[in-house]
């Protein structure tokens, strides 16, 4: 807030903190400031700036400040805004360990784990008590196309071509150390220095590693294949192990991983949502707000969107400015299924005497239809105008007082079927102002019991069409004797 407040100490620069104002012979004590955050006083200082503690991240604040003397308080400054910016991630850094025998040199690996990428980096490594020199620095893949130099210990990294390293783990760069003195020391990180892409000092905290020094020659693992080989070690102490570096699979540096289900070498991923193994269902829907089922929580579109342009059930009547609300609450239909609304024994097509039509058609006419989106769904039917007493059109549509018949269109299958209705209110007639459908269902069979009296000839009369007419199919599943007799020709 120093620019706020140096905003009011510019106003004089008179001695004592006297100020000469509009003109007139008047001086006042400055006693200090008020300063003021989105509209409200938060402190009083009496130094020319302010630390606000109390802030959330990447919120931004704005403030002013106004000037406190002994006669009163001055108008406030212009605004300044400004947020605070998040606490920098810290980064890891830590020393192998190496063991050599004097007069050998010995590579030990200097590691990062950092989450944000770093530009440039320089440290010094000290060896307590110190038996070894730093004679070269080896870049590792992490670090390729960075300058890197050595001198009493510093070790300095830098890219000229903007280069970075990456957020990951491991080593950075390997030092070359030549053992001078047998013994063991710990090797340690000093003075160390990481600076992100702007040039600004990163968090980083340090972890030491060992370094042993032998008379005579080294002994340690011998085998290349273990996790814990030593190249400088020329006589094996059985210490080989190989668990510490195997992938899921058991194989020492292999590269068979787990997925996300922690099955080694599975084939579950995260999905698009951040679910492993979700396969985008968590978050997908219809992401259209111009949908029928339009779905806000969804965020990849899957291509069920749902509009109200049936394509089964089309309504081609002319709207007439008479209609009925029917309003259906629960059906048992999947989405995208139509609903048909139909008066059968409504005006087919509008007759208008003036253009020469006479007759009214009379017959089933579809006043109605809508796609079922898996919950309540309003559909609006068109009803019929008669203004023929009047020597006027009979306009199309339902006929008051008729039933109103349901059909379902059935996407999937691409059938038609007929619906039982449950009303919650209303009657099923058309020309109510509001009709509640509580329930809808789909029939999708009829059952006929026919009655047979035995030992005797019985004759029967099917008021549906079944799907096998044939006598075996219809009266299958009892114990019947049949006869039939063909009729003679005339």
């Amino acid at each position: 807030l120093s620019n706020a407040l140096n905003q009011e100490n510019n106003l004089s620069d008179l001695p004592n903190d006297k100020e000469y104002i509009h003109g007139h012979n008047t001086t006042r004590d400055l006693i200090g400031y008020n300063v003021i955050r989105d509209g409200s006083e938060i402190a009083f200082t009496s130094q020319t700036s302010y630390d606000d503690g109390n802030v959330q991240v990447e919120t931004e604040y704005c403030y002013t400040v106004a000037a406190v003397y002994d006669e009163g308080v001055s108008s406030q400054t212009n605004t300044a805004c400004a947020s605070a910016l998040p606490v920098p991630n810290s980064s890891d850094m830590n020393v192998g360990d190496a063991e050599v025998s004097i007069g050998d040199i010995a590579g030990i690996d200097i590691s990062l784990e950092n989450e944000d990428s770093v530009a440039g980096f320089q440290f010094t490594l000290s060896l307590s008590p110190n038996i070894g020199t730093v004679v070269g620095v080896l870049p590792t893949d992490r670090t390729e196309g960075f300058n890197l130099s050595t001198n009493n210990g510093i070790v300095i990294g830098f890219s000229l071509t903007g280069d970075v390293v990456a957020p990951g783990a491991g080593p950075i760069v390997v030092l070359e150390v030549q053992a001078n003195s047998s013994g063991n020391a710990s090797a340690c990180l000093n003075d160390i220095i990481l600076s992100d892409p702007s040039g600004q000092s990163m968090l980083v905290e340090s972890t030491c590693g060992s370094f042993s020094v032998q008379d005579g020659p080294v002994s340690g693992c011998t085998d290349n294949n273990a996790c814990n080989y030593n190249p400088n070690a020329e006589i094996d102490d059985g210490s080989c192990e190989f668990v510490s570096c195997a992938d899921c699979a058991g194989e020492p540096f292999g590269d068979a991983e787990e997925d996300c289900l922690g099955i080694c070498e599975g084939d579950a991923v995260v999905d698009e949502c951040g679910v492993c193994d979700g396969g985008n269902l968590s978050c997908s829907g219809c992401t259209d707000p111009e949908a029928l089922n339009y779905d806000s929580d969804a965020t990849l579109d899957d291509g069920s969107c749902l509009y109200n342009e049936p394509e089964y059930f089309v309504v081609d009547l002319n709207n007439t400015g008479e209609s009925s609300l029917i309003i259906i609450q629960n059906a048992n239909l999947d989405e995208g299924d139509e609903i048909g609304l139909f008066d059968t024994s409504g005006v087919v097509e509008s007759c208008d005497p003036d253009i020469g039509c006479e007759d009214v058609i009379i017959g089933e006419v579809l006043v109605g239809s809508g796609i079922w989106t898996g919950g309540q769904i309003e559909i609006v039917g068109i009803g019929s105008v008669d203004l023929s007493q009047f020597d006027g059109p009979t306009l199309n549509g339902y006929v008051d007082g008729n039933n109103i018949v349901f059909k379902i269109w059935k996407s999937a299958e691409n059938t038609e079927y007929e619906a039982e209705v449950t009303y919650s209110q209303g009657t099923g007639t058309w020309g109510e102002i509001l009709t509640v459908v509580s329930n809808l269902e789909p029939i999708f069979s009829v059952v006929q019991d026919v009655d047979l009296n035995p030992y005797q000839m019985n004759m029967a009369s099917l008021c549906v069409a079944p799907d096998n007419n044939s006598i075996s199919s219809v009266f299958g599943e009892i114990d019947l004797t049949s006869s039939s007799r063909t009729l003679p020709s005339p």
